[in-house]
Formats: C-alpha cells, sequence, structure tokens
C-alpha cells in the first residue's frame, strides 16, 4: 500500500530549518524558517551555504556532530507561500583566529558576547556562540582581558586603544 500513491515533488511546499548538533548535546538552528516550493531547492541550498560559512566562526572549537533539517511538507494549494530570507551578515564583528580560537577584532567590548556581570573597571563576558568567557580590567587606555573556559585562562591579552574601536593594538602575553 502506497501512502501517497500520485506523490509528486511539485505538488508541494516544504518548510525547511538548518540546525546543527553540537557535541556537547545541544541542537542550534542556524538559520530562519525557508518556505520553498521544489523550483527553490537549489537557490536554498545556496542560503544554507551562507549560513554554514558565515556561521562556522561562531562554533569554533566545538565538534559540530551533525547537521539537521526540520521540516515540514504543506500541500501546494495550502495558504502557505514561498518565503526566502537571505542572511544578512552586515552587523557581524569581523574576527581573528588565535590558538584556534577567534577573537573580536574590535575594543567595543559590548560586541563581544553577553555581559555576565560588569563593575567598572571589570567586566565579565561570555563570547558569541562559544563557551570562553572574557575577564576584562578597563584602564585609561588599555583593555586587559583574559580568555578563559570553565575557570582556567586560556591566555591573556591587552589592547591598546585608539581614538575608535576598530584602530588598536593587541598584544597578546607571553607569545
Amino acid at each position: 500500500m502506497k501512502l501517497y500513491p500520485n506523490w509528486k515533488v511539485d505538488h508541494f511546499s516544504f518548510s525547511i530549518n538548518l540546525n546543527l548538533h553540537i557535541d556537547d548535546g545541544s541542537i542550534v538552528s542556524i538559520s530562519f524558517l525557508q518556505i520553498v516550493d521544489s523550483t527553490q531547492f537549489d537557490e536554498l541550498l545556496e542560503i544554507f551555504k551562507l549560513y554554514i560559512d558565515k556561521k562556522a566562526d561562531d562554533y569554533t572549537g566545538r565538534l559540530i556532530v551533525k547537521f539537521i533539517l526540520s521540516h515540514h511538507i504543506y500541500d501546494k494549494n495550502s495558504d502557505i507561500k514561498s518565503r526566502l530570507v537571505k542572511p544578512d551578515f552586515s552587523n557581524k564583528i569581523a574576527k581573528f583566529t588565535f590558538s584556534g580560537y577567534k577573537l573580536p577584532l574590535t575594543t567595543d567590548i559590548f560586541k563581544w558576547g553577553s555581559i555576565i556581570a560588569e563593575s567598572d573597571p571589570v567586566g565579565f563576558i561570555n563570547s558569541k556562540g562559544s563557551k570562553e568567557t572574557y575577564f576584562i580590567i578597563k584602564s585609561l587606555g588599555k583593555h586587559e582581558v583574559k580568555v578563559m573556559l570553565n575557570d582556567k585562562t586560556l591566555f591573556e591579552f591587552i589592547d591598546y586603544l585608539s581614538d575608535n574601536d576598530l584602530n588598536f593594538v593587541r598584544k597578546i602575553k607571553n607569545k
């Protein structure tokens, strides 16, 4: 017995979301929900490639166990309309890699992640998309930073500030 005896892919629309299964057991969505018909699969693949390329930096140091596509199938005659959402990463902070860790290329610490605690001149920030914590001591003309994981200091650096948050000198200690 066939469940769908006259099933043809062009009679349906699909809602699809791209998720990652991370080695710590978490599952995270890295795309918006996309609604496509059968003629849009190539474009959908290109959009998912963009999400993977742009979001990969957020998961450095974490093992991606698998990609998961969550989906739902709709009859083409339903009220569900196609909607492809292309990612806009124009506000994403540039980063550089040091010892396998992506460090933000800005001295604006509010763009580094979520603030855990702040009491001038000291602050703790959870890194965006990873498990590291930044311990920051702000003083005149510089930020002294410890990059920590589970209360262990991975390495330290000093950002020497200038007149804006993108022009600075970063010196990594003991390197």
